[in-house]
């Protein structure tokens, strides 16, 4: 792991400062967290263009029932 400076407008500061606490864990640890899930995302460098997290499951029930209602399971839609 490697230290680094990170210069945040004050409005950013405040909400992983928030989200840190509400966690429980270091500002550290939600900066390492949300650059993760933002270099997993689509159109981010290195990731597949237009590639969602769930593709990985997409089907992985045989009669598809999961992933055809994965939204209203999930959200509620």
């Amino acid at each position: 792991m490697k230290r680094t400076t990170v210069v945040l407008p004050d409005d950013v500061y405040e909400e992983v400062r928030r989200a840190a606490f509400d966690a429980h864990c270091s500002i550290s640890e939600i900066v390492r967290q949300r650059v993760t899930v933002a270099r997993k995302a689509p159109g981010a460098p290195g990731a597949e263009a237009g590639r969602m997290p769930l593709d990985d499951v997409f089907g992985i029930i045989n009669d598809g029932t999961l992933t055809q209602n994965l939204d209203d399971e999930l959200y509620g839609i």
